[in-house]
């Protein structure tokens, strides 16, 4: 529900309307004016989220989706460098959305089942397509040498976890995630220590997440048989304007604040419209424009 009890998109667009007519500036596209409008609304919320973030406290009930398995094919002919960290190998397949997995390598010799140097890192770029980087180095390059000898690599998966998306929320902060069995889901702000809950017996049996960007990860101990019902409490953004009877997302004691962030707007879409006209229709627009600016800079003293 939208925070304004009196303001509506058709009576603040209303408003920016006379004070158009007052200081001589042709009207604008209503659809224009929305834009602007939704722009200084959220402005006002950017500049007071301190403030006002706890007027907009959500949740949602998320439905978790199991996270696609990566096949990692093992990768028997590469070449490492030291020097560079460079990985060598001939159409390896990778795009940049392989880049920040996680990589193993070793050297390898054939018939024996010795390893050597065995790195876990991550990949650093793609470089083109057969080579790519990585994080740290064995100290030595691969092979070692030898007819036996080879460099072994696979990309590992990105997440042993469940996924949810965010992308359709507008959130501005995360507050917590409750499972309807286990409780609070524990956050972990370090993507290495999600990594290795797995590790750790003592974490089998709670649900852990991991944000980020707009995708939640989630682990699963294994003593937990299954999710509950998942709930996000978080702290959103103001929702966009779009019909003339939406009522703005805002209190109305910041409605006028956002009007003036409006009309900044309008102004500095005039002052560039300006400049793609005519002389004299240029030196009337600015004349206009001067005229509010003064008037705002009165109303400010």
């Amino acid at each position: 529900m939208a925070l304004s009890k009196d303001y509506t998109l058709t009576i603040v667009r209303g408003i920016i309307l006379l004070w158009q007519k007052e200081i001589n500036i042709s009207e604008l596209d209503p659809d224009l004016v929305n834009d602007f409008i939704n722009l200084g609304i959220l402005d006002v919320f950017t500049g007071l989220q301190d403030v006002l973030y706890k007027d907009y406290g959500r949740t949602t009930v998320l439905s978790e989706a199991g996270a696609a398995f990566i096949a990692a094919g093992i990768v028997a002919s590469a070449g490492f460098t030291d020097a560079t960290k460079n990985m060598e190998d001939t159409a390896h397949g990778l795009t940049s959305a392989d880049v920040g997995k996680r990589v193993m390598f070793m050297d390898i010799v054939d018939g024996t089942g010795v390893a050597a140097h065995l790195t876990i890192t991550n990949i650093v770029a793609k470089i083109d397509d057969d080579n790519f980087t990585v994080l740290h180095s064995p100290g030595v390059n691969l092979p070692i040498g030898g007819p036996s000898s080879k460099c072994v690599y696979v990309v590992l998966p990105s997440h042993s976890s469940d996924v949810l998306d965010l992308s359709a929320l507008r959130i501005n902060r995360v507050r917590k995630l409750i499972d309807s069995i286990t409780g609070e889901v524990v956050e972990v702000k370090d993507a290495r220590d999600f990594e290795n809950l797995s590790k750790f017996p003592q974490k089998q049996s709670k649900i852990y997440w991991y944000q980020n960007g707009e995708q939640i990860f989630l682990f699963k101990g294994s003593s937990v048989s299954a999710y509950g019902t998942l709930t996000l409490h978080y702290y959103g953004k103001p929702i966009a304007v779009a019909a003339d009877g939406d009522f703005l997302d805002i209190k109305d004691e910041y409605v006028p604040l956002a009007i003036q962030k409006t009309q900044e707007y309008i102004i500095y879409h005039l002052k560039e419209l300006s400049k793609q006209l005519p002389a004299d229709q240029k030196a009337n627009l600015t004349r206009n424009v001067k005229t509010s600016e003064d008037q705002k800079e009165t109303i400010r003293r």
